[in-house]
Parts: structure tokens; C-alpha cells; sequence
């Protein structure tokens, strides 16, 4: 899910800034993301307001309580990390229509 997630947010930045820019930023911003700010060996106490709005936490959320706790309050996890999911999916299909013109091209010729 983070994946697709940030794959999604990878389309809509090389859309906004070249393929190669967008590329290195949501490889960074991706890696803050996860890797930093998402960790448990992060010390911070309670989650920033601005640690919520990043799109690594709601599905890290999810694994975390999936892996490393008795309690289970997975479900309003699981259901803002689709919302976001669904969101970024939206807009990246639609920019990816309204650059390429709804066009489709393929590579292989059809011989009626």
C-alpha cells in the first residue's frame, strides 16, 4: 500500500517537475518519510500534527499494530491510508489522461 501510494505521488511529481526531479524527490521524501519519521526507534512521544499528514503514517500505522501490539485499532488506520491511496490513484490518473490526451498507443499493430 505504501508503495502504490508513493509510486502514485512519484506520477503526480514527474508530472509537476521533470521525470528525473520528481524521481529524486520522492525517493527522498519517501525515505524521510518511512525510513525517519515512521520508525519506532524515532523518539518523539506523540505524533506531530505534521507527522499525520505525511502518507507513510496511516499504513505503517497499520503494520505496526498488525506486528507489534495486543490491541487492534487497525481498522481507522486501514481506512485513511485507502482514503489517501484512492486520492493520490485519482489524481495521478487524472493528470496522467489530461497529459497524454487520452490517448492510447501501443506497440504492436492491429491487423484487421
Amino acid at each position: 500500500m505504501v508503495t502504490l501510494l508513493y509510486g502514485f505521488a512519484g506520477m503526480v511529481l514527474g508530472v509537476v517537475f521533470d521525470r528525473v526531479a520528481g524521481l529524486w524527490t520522492i525517493l527522498v521524501v519517501s525515505m524521510l518519510d518511512i525510513g525517519l519519521f515512521q520508525s519506532p526507534l524515532f523518539p518523539m512521544g506523540e505524533d506531530a500534527w505534521w507527522v499525520k499528514m505525511l502518507p507513510g503514517y496511516h499504513p505503517m500505522e497499520v503494520v505496526f499494530d498488525a506486528g507489534l501490539t495486543a490491541q487492534s485499532d487497525t481498522l481507522v488506520h486501514l481506512g485513511w491510508a485507502l482514503g489517501y491511496l484512492f486520492l493520490a490513484g485519482v489524481i495521478a490518473v487524472l493528470l496522467f489522461y489530461r497529459l497524454t490526451g487520452g490517448q492510447r498507443t501501443s506497440r504492436f499493430q492491429v491487423i484487421p
